[in-house]
């Protein structure tokens, strides 16, 4: 998955364990939002953080229904909770 296939609800893990979810077009211009909150120029192509390694992407999530642009309060319960489904998840390389 690249930064130019995200669309606004998709939710990003980064590799610190917070969550985000992306909005597009805001005043602010493209952001992620909620845990973490960065401006998407913040992230490469690749959904590597151009600063922080902790900050890249490693999962992305997208909502299966309207009820899954909650606030998420327990990563472990993301799928069954907030009816997220995993579409990606980052190869980390030994």
């Amino acid at each position: 998955m690249k930064k130019s296939d995200l669309k606004t609800g998709m939710w990003l893990e980064l590799r610190d364990g917070t969550f985000g979810m992306v909005l597009l077009g805001t005043n602010n211009g493209d952001i992620l939002s909620g845990q973490a909150w960065f401006p998407l120029a913040s992230f490469n192509e690749n959904l590597t953080h151009i600063e922080a390694q902790s900050k890249d992407a490693i999962k992305i999530y997208q909502p299966l229904t309207n009820h899954s642009f909650l606030c998420l309060d327990y990563k472990n319960e993301i799928n069954i909770r907030y009816n997220l489904e995993k579409i990606w998840t980052r190869v980390i390389e030994q």
